[in-house]
């Protein structure tokens, strides 16, 4: 700049006075109903976090809830970071950072964290594709791993608890749309990454078995003697492989055997975020992320590709496994 000042970051671009400008006019003009709250929440909430400077509130709460404005604003910045960097930034991404619409912003965001990750984390190149997928659908973006090119697609499910705190069950119906959804966006002959970044009710990192269920369920079997002086095995935990994953589709005109219906998608990343504290009582974004590999997928994705973060692999042709579990711990908590 002329004037000797530094270059404003990403950050600073994409929240330019302007843009905060036309967040506090959106909230003062707000009326919540049924159909804007969770828009005005959001708004409300990323001002907040934006503008969350100066010197520590003396009030214990009051720095508290500043601290953790200052945590996400730093997070963010992270990823909005990460992304310019990998000129995924553009007009289009912009907008949706910018969007007063809690769904579009949730959408961006979610594919600067999955940029970050990739890119920053586990340090592969990333770069914008065009379009990429199936009927020229565009898609995200790629990665290029030592292990072979990535093309990646990413989702933002958000399921909330509903307002009077009663519900039951997983979430998995959504988890399993998302992939449904990019089963019919991925192209052929690339190994292909799904990228959720959920806000669920119970969180994938606490119930895994929620996106296990893409492929099968836990189950036990108790061996039964259908003959007399037989002896049987004991009880055991066992895999059945009966998910969305492994399903079957079209018959093979050849042979007449039955096809796996879902082979595009090669595996189903998970990335979770959360404040959580240091020892000094520092607050951080902290990411909660596993891995699930679908064994049918027309091209695989070496499990090395994403270093040591837990992921479900094939460990048989009827089983699959947990890398960060042994026998006997499938139910442990992370």
């Amino acid at each position: 700049m002329s004037n000797g000042a530094p270059e404003p970051d990403a950050l600073e671009r994409v929240y330019n006075a302007a843009a905060v400008g036309r967040f506090h006019e959106y909230l003062a003009a707000a009326h919540p109903n049924a159909a804007d709250e969770r828009d005005v929440e959001h708004v409300r909430w990323l001002t907040d976090v934006l503008t969350a400077g100066g010197p520590p509130p003396t009030d214990a709460l009051v720095a508290e809830r500043v601290a953790r404005r200052r945590a996400s604003r730093a997070a963010l910045d992270v990823y909005v970071s990460a992304a310019d960097a990998c000129g995924l930034l553009d007009r289009n991404m912009v907008e949706r950072l910018r969007s007063t619409e809690e769904r579009n912003y949730r959408s961006a965001r979610a594919e600067c964290v999955a940029c970050w990750l990739l890119a920053g984390r586990l340090g592969y190149p990333v770069a914008p594709v065009v379009g990429g997928g199936r009927d020229r659908k565009q898609l995200e973006f790629s990665a290029t791993t030592p292990h072979g090119q990535l093309v990646v697609e990413v989702k933002a499910s958000r399921v909330d608890i509903p307002k009077g705190g009663s519900w039951s069950g997983d979430d998995f119906r959504a988890l399993e749309k998302d992939m449904r959804d990019a089963s019919g966006q991925f192209g052929k002959g690339t190994r292909n990454l799904l990228v959720l970044v959920p806000q669920l009710r119970t969180p994938v990192y606490s119930d895994r078995e929620q996106l296990e269920k893409l492929i099968g369920d836990r189950v036990l079997f108790v061996p039964v003697a259908t003959e007399r002086g037989v002896e049987v095995p004991p009880p055991h935990a066992g895999f059945v492989p009966r998910g969305r994953f492994v399903r079957f589709g079209k018959t093979d005109n050849t042979t007449g055997t039955r096809l796996p219906a879902h082979t595009r998608v090669s595996a189903v990343m998970s990335i979770e975020t959360g404040l959580v504290g240091d020892a000094r009582g520092v607050l951080y974004v902290d990411h909660r992320v596993v891995v699930v590999h679908n064994p049918n997928a027309e091209q695989p994705v070496d499990p090395a590709t994403f270093g040591s973060y837990p992921q479900l692999v094939r460990v048989s042709d009827t089983d699959m496994a947990w890398t960060d579990r042994t026998e006997g711990d499938a139910d442990a908590d992370d």
